[in-house]
């Protein structure tokens, strides 16, 4: 072999080696692609309880789809509703009857549900209900949720609350406080 056929064949095996190479990297950057446009059009709703900001012991219940894409033909089916005096039964609200045809991502539904520290008796109840729906990408998803009402029973209320909207809220009360007292030391009506 000659000193030029030999530089021939590394050039020859390098230029192999990185057309390898090549290949299984535009096959990973391919399939990051497709999972990055999966992500934008995959739905994921979820379902929570949590209490009201401004009334202590109000539970709502909070559904959200918190996926990129639109969820198409929601339906859900309650296995198991709230057994309070005070409470408002699931089957009685609408999208619990009737689904949602559309439910856009970052879009919530909030539903207050009840208030606990009327119902003292009960706080180890729970709901149990399927949510089924469908989007771009998985046809038919289904997603159970069992949600207890003990796990947020001892939430309370900040004050001043933590949030923007609640720290104006609470805020504007103070005030209407003041001018209440303002008004009544002079005898003149608000």
């Amino acid at each position: 072999m000659k000193p030029d056929d030999i530089v021939t064949l590394i050039f020859s095996g390098i230029v192999a080696i990185s057309t390898v190479f090549y290949v299984l990297l535009t096959w990973k950057l391919a399939k990051e692609t497709r999972l990055s446009r999966e992500f934008f059009l995959e739905s994921n709703i979820v379902a929570y309880l949590e209490t009201t900001e401004a009334q202590i012991g109000h539970v709502r219940l909070i559904i959200k789809n918190i996926g990129k894409g639109l969820a198409r033909n929601v339906k859900f089916m309650v296995t198991k509703d709230l057994d309070y005096e005070n409470a408002i039964s699931l089957s009685s609200i609408d999208i619990f009857n009737d689904g949602i045809n559309f439910f856009p991502p970052e879009v919530e539904y909030k539903y207050i549900l009840m208030c606990i520290s009327d119902s003292k008796e009960k706080q180890n109840d729970n709901i149990i209900f399927k949510i089924s729906y469908s989007d771009d990408i998985i046809k038919n998803r289904e997603q159970w949720f069992t949600l207890n009402i003990r796990e947020i029973k001892d939430q309370g209320k900040l004050t001043p609350p933590d949030t923007h909207i609640g720290m104006i809220a609470y805020r504007l009360g103070k005030i209407e406080k003041l001018l209440e007292t303002s008004f009544k030391s002079r005898n003149v009506e608000p």
